[in-house]
């Protein structure tokens, strides 16, 4: 390697050990199952990205001065693959895995000064963050778990899972919220941010104790329940046909409800003092005061929609 290419480095951990191209600090692993620590001290790191495959991944803050991967007793040496480019480091596990038994595959602890943006796609395993403040959070995943708890993010979360299963709770978000589910359980509890966009197939998805910042929400055949402590900004919901059901802790002050549906149900809880007309309009718009304040618009196909 010459002098031209030293600010990359290129790390295969085998079973024999490291083969390690570049400069920086990487002392050899020792055996798995919580002992085997891959140690990385590199500074400006701005992003990891994790190709998980059917792995599953924990992250967390620790007193390491960089980051160190730990590897689970179903993942070996040679599956783990760490490319390391300027101020991103990127992550691959390749092959089948054994049965590790209870936590994770591979653990990345970071240090406190640390905060990259986090990526991570795979296919079966779990994603769990708790405890951290990180950048953005992207994840892909078809059937695995995110589990994100207790944490402050930088950036802009967003996560698209097919039949997956998705938890997020304690989060202050300083970015934008994106959260797509297919099949999957989605539950979010006290999730601070932006804006939130929201998809739901044909699983369950809650989401209570939001902001009630700018809000995009869609049902398809699923269940969505969406709460927030009261409305801030504009709001759009759409049920196809599913079911959503919108709730406010405090009644919002000068808003607009406008309602657009063809034959879904609609129905709204006496607290707001709105009058609907007989029937089931199939436009419809009323203001609870000056209608100086925000809107929230919903449109119904066959699902139904209820404001709680």
């Amino acid at each position: 390697m010459n002098a031209g290419n030293a600010g990359t480095w290129l790390l295969l951990v085998l079973g024999i050990g490291l083969i390690i191209l570049g400069t920086g600090k990487f002392p050899l692993p020792a055996t798995n199952g919580g002992a085997g620590l891959d140690f990385i001290d590199i500074g400006g790191l701005e992003t990891i990205r994790i190709a998980s495959g059917s792995g599953s991944v924990r992250f967390n803050q620790a007193d390491v001065d960089g980051v160190r991967l730990v590897l689970g007793d179903g993942l070996s040496r040679n599956q783990l693959e760490v490319v390391q480019d300027g101020a991103s480091l990127d992550i691959a596990i390749h092959g089948q895995l054994g049965r590790s038994g209870m936590g994770s595959d591979l653990t990345v602890q970071l240090s406190p000064d640390l905060t990259p943006d986090l990526v991570v796609s795979g296919s079966t395993g779990q994603v769990l963050l708790e405890g951290m403040e990180v950048g953005g959070v992207t994840v892909r995943s078809s059937s695995g778990s995110v589990r994100l708890v207790d944490s402050t993010m930088n950036g802009d979360v967003s996560i698209l899972t097919s039949s997956g299963t998705v938890f997020l709770h304690e989060l202050e978000i300083i970015g934008a919220v994106q959260v797509a589910a297919t099949a999957g359980s989605t539950e979010l509890r006290a999730v601070s941010a932006r804006s939130y966009d929201f998809a739901a197939g044909s699983g369950r998805f809650d989401a209570t104790g939001l902001a009630g910042t700018r809000l995009t929400a869609r049902a398809s055949a699923g269940l969505m329940n969406i709460s927030a402590v009261t409305l801030l900004e504009d709001w759009y919901v759409q049920a196809s046909a599913g079911a959503l059901t919108v709730s406010f802790v405090e009644l919002p002050e000068n808003f607009t409800f406008a309602f657009e549906g063809s034959s879904g149900r609609l129905q709204v809880a006496e607290r707001y003092g709105f009058r609907l007309p007989a029937g089931r309009p199939l436009r419809y718009e009323v203001d609870s005061g000056n209608a100086v304040g925000p809107r929230l618009s919903v449109r119904g196909s066959s699902g139904s929609f209820s404001l709680e």
